[in-house]
């Protein structure tokens, strides 16, 4: 039934330009969206968002953590990726074996994962498997099984991922400009030697401490995909989650990273035959009036670097430009290839060119229909749907934000994305991971200096 509205949706979209200056999505789709998603909370004052699917068979729970990675103490930080593992692995209640065949029995799984800003728990399962297999959930947030043989293993896994990750060059560009982007201290970033020592340190105290911190001191939210009797809703959630505290949200406040003119680039030395390049930029914080202005200029952007980069010069097989949308936003465009001074040089006449030259109506609708399809495919599927309302609910407090996103959008004018342009794509960070004196420094000064 999702996917029958979701194309319904994009139906909508693929009209004239004309209609599309005017609005993306009728006002009574914005409404039906919002009349079948219900928010009530718990007797314990948990708010819970029910985002109703009529004749759906398959239901999603969340449990979100309104904080991440960015809130935690440096040490903190490599322990909260080996708990999420070790809650997904069983419960005291649920030991991994029972957990295991209750999961293979319902066809189903439980993923815990922490960001660095948000986390969360979740389920997906038939809605009729609900009785039996929340209790099994809530009990891995409640009373996960932190013995110390699970845990060492889970440590020493976590270590030998996070050496081979950095052996790709792709991942490892990213450590290269975060090095100049975010520099020592910032909240979303630890370099890869502390985060390697702080893994050999961690211990299983230190684990079962992060898990009672989460637990008493981090304000939680449920989100709930599905077609269920809301009555029943109610009382299965109430049944398994009345354990959870109440907690008064917190907000987190994070500065943009600090431009270091004299520190904007660095260049690593790898066997390699492809260039891999990483610039990073300033960008708006989700929840600033700016951001999607921003975030449309930036697809504008990705689909300008893919269309002169990859087609037309064939300088490259990956170039793509997005915004890491969180309190403090950060761009990236990352591309790979054979010619990194042809490539760098394409790079400065594309962003160049955007930023001096302004869009025509046409243009930016054409644009804006693109970038609205990409938004409703999130909408297609159950898991992306509650994954777009935790975030809507953790930034602004309700689903309302994801349901006007569209009517926002087309309020968007060629001089706002313009604007963006000129304000944001400056300033870059530059990290390239290539062969040793393949890429010379020049190519990385000059393309700085072109927006200083």
């Amino acid at each position: 039934m999702i996917r029958i509205i979701a194309l319904g949706f994009l139906l909508l979209l693929w009209t004239s330009t004309e209609v599309l200056a005017k609005e993306l999505v009728s006002s009574e789709t914005i409404k039906l969206q919002k009349d079948s998603t219900i928010t009530f909370k718990l007797k314990n004052n948990t708010l819970v968002t029910y985002r109703e699917i009529p004749h759906s068979e398959i239901a999603v729970v969340e449990l979100a953590f309104t904080q991440g990675e960015a809130s935690l103490a440096r040490a903190d930080r490599p322990g909260l990726g080996a708990l999420a593992e070790l809650m997904e692995r069983g419960s005291v209640s649920y030991p991994k074996p029972k957990l295991s065949e209750l999961l293979e029995k319902y066809s189903t799984g439980i993923s815990c994962s922490f960001g660095i800003e948000l986390g969360f728990c979740g389920m997906a399962t038939l809605s009729g498997s609900l009785p039996e297999l929340l209790p099994a959930f809530a009990s891995v947030i409640r009373d996960p099984d932190l013995n110390s043989v699970e845990a060492e293993l889970v440590l020493e896994q976590e270590k030998a991922s996070e050496a081979a990750a950095l052996q790709d060059p792709e991942t490892y560009v990213n450590e290269v400009v975060n090095k100049v982007f975010y520099g020592d201290g910032h909240p979303y970033w630890t370099d890869q030697k502390n985060r390697l020592q702080d893994l050999d340190e961690i211990k299983l105290d230190n684990l079962k401490r992060l898990h009672a911190r989460l637990l008493a001191d981090v304000p939680k939210h449920i989100v709930v995909v599905g077609s269920l009797p809301l009555a029943r809703l109610k009382e299965l959630l109430e049944a398994n989650f009345s354990f959870l505290p109440e907690i008064s949200a917190k907000r987190l406040q994070v500065q943009a990273p600090v431009y270091d003119p004299k520190h904007a680039y660095e260049i690593a030395a790898r066997a390699i035959p492809t260039s891999y390049i990483r610039a990073k930029f300033s960008a708006p914080g989700i929840q600033d009036a700016d951001f999607i202005a921003t975030q449309l200029m930036v697809h504008i952007l990705s689909e300008e670097l893919e269309n002169e980069i990859r087609t037309k010069r064939s300088l490259s097989y990956s170039v793509y430009a997005q915004v890491l949308p969180y309190t403090t936003g950060i761009g990236v465009i990352h591309v790979s290839s054979s010619k990194p001074m042809e490539t760098m040089e394409a790079l400065r006449i594309i962003i160049d060119k955007l930023r001096k030259q302004k869009l025509s109506v046409g243009e930016l609708n054409r644009y804006r229909t693109v970038f609205a399809t990409s938004y409703f495919l999130k909408l297609e599927e159950h898991s992306s749907l509650s994954s777009s309302l935790r975030s809507s609910v953790h930034y602004f407090d309700s689903a309302d934000r994801l349901y006007e996103m569209p009517r926002l959008l087309a309020r968007i004018t060629p001089e706002e994305v313009q604007k963006a342009a000129q304000t944001y794509l400056q300033k870059f960070r530059l990290g390239v991971v290539y062969r040793e004196n393949g890429f010379k420094p020049e190519w990385a000064e000059d393309f700085l200096k072109a927006f200083h």
